[in-house]
């Protein structure tokens, strides 16, 4: 069953999280197929098939972007053992989508250093696999590596995070082959380096760039159908960066509304991603003198970061409690503020060694959180 109807990751390795609704239906016998299978394991030698280890492959990846990632943890680790007792003959693709996938899960666990070795490990493989013809030079699972590593290294190194997003492209853009399989990953490539410019402030650079997203966006909303989706909602949260440096702040209001509300739509009011637009929105609402409100949506991130068990949001909170505790203030509640305030310093601390007002304002409690997430 699961087979049949539970959506397969596509050739290029793309997002799944346009096809949550039809994923969603399915969790618990996700859930319930690896367990069985752990089990099974543990009492025969099983005879396991590529299609096998693929589902559950496509099982944990999907299971990771909706955040559940001490499950997608476990499933990768089913999918792990499954693979060194299958003999699949696929050069170690499947391994390398393995690696690329905990790469993925560790960065967002904001834990670059293991995320930058497991997309090594990947990246290897298939380069491996490009001179022997088993990996065509333009497949964009070679170019995915590269832009995992530049996502990884984008927040301490952003120039050579570019270096590898324009390798990616020239790998994409290099064939017509696969245009169709990877709309979506290139407008994930172009959005990655024009966060790379705004980072160097580089922002004629970052408009042009994200003028590109745009149109490659909306080209994909054309052939799925689907006007709304992930990748629209963070098109228009990193513009609305750019607007902020440029003192365009009605417009970047607009546009971090529009994000928060498609976020809200297609991940959900308490994922993860979808906490980080609420702060962004209270920083607006504060800047505005909307203190109440601020304090909602502050309240709200805090809320959603503070149950995510499975991962550590330990930076998230700290960034959510310190903003939270300015807003407090001005409203004269003083013993909340600063009840917050000192669990936020606490944090940064137990993160960085910051002692408690050594060099602190928001913008150092924001350098704690994935540049992403920003």
């Amino acid at each position: 069953m699961l087979h049949q109807y539970f959506p397969l990751q596509s050739e290029a390795r793309s997002h799944m999280n346009e096809k949550w609704k039809e994923c969603e239906r399915y969790v618990s016998h996700v859930l319930a197929f690896n367990e069985r299978y752990c089990k099974l394991s543990e009492q025969i030698t099983l005879t396991l098939s590529c299609d096998f280890i693929k589902l559950l492959y496509c099982c944990a990846w999907y299971l990771f972007e909706r955040g559940r990632f001490d499950l997608s943890f476990s499933i990768v680790g089913s999918v792990e053992s499954a693979y060194g007792r299958a003999d699949l003959l696929d050069h170690g693709l499947l391994l390398a989508d393995l690696y690329s996938l905990q790469a993925d899960m560790y960065n967002k666990l904001t834990q670059a250093d293991k995320a930058v070795k497991f997309a090594m490990r990947s990246l290897k493989i298939k380069e491996k696999a490009v001179p022997i013809k088993v990996l065509d030079k333009h497949h964009p699972q070679l170019a995915n590596s590269y832009i995992d590593i530049g996502v990884f290294i984008a927040g301490t190194n952003p120039r050579g995070a570019i270096r590898l997003h324009e390798k990616a492209i020239m790998i994409r853009e290099g064939s017509p082959k696969y245009v169709d399989d990877q709309m979506q990953l290139l407008s994930l490539n172009y959005m990655n380096i024009g966060q790379c410019w705004w980072m160097v402030k580089e922002l004629d650079k970052a408009t042009v760039v994200y003028q590109k997203i745009l149109d490659i966006i909306r080209a994909l909303e054309e052939v799925t159908g689907a006007p709304l989706n992930s990748m629209t909602s963070w098109a228009m949260s990193v513009l609305a960066n750019v607007l902020i440096d440029q003192g365009k702040f009605d417009a970047a209001f607009d546009l971090y509304t529009q994000s928060m509300k498609v976020h809200q739509q297609v991940l959900g009011i308490t994922h993860y991603k979808t906490a980080a637009c609420y702060n962004k929105i209270a920083w607006f609402l504060r800047k505005e003198g909307e203190y109440e409100m601020a304090i909602r949506y502050l309240r709200l991130s805090l809320m959603v970061h503070t149950h995510k068990h499975a991962i550590d949001t330990r930076p998230e909170i700290a960034r959510t409690k310190y903003q939270l505790s300015e807003v407090l203030y001005h409203v004269g509640q003083i013993e909340e503020g600063g009840r917050l305030e000192t669990e936020a310093q606490q944090l940064r601390f137990q993160l960085v060694g910051k002692s408690p007002g050594e060099d602190e304002s928001q913008e150092a409690y924001d350098e704690l959180v994935a540049y992403f997430y920003l």
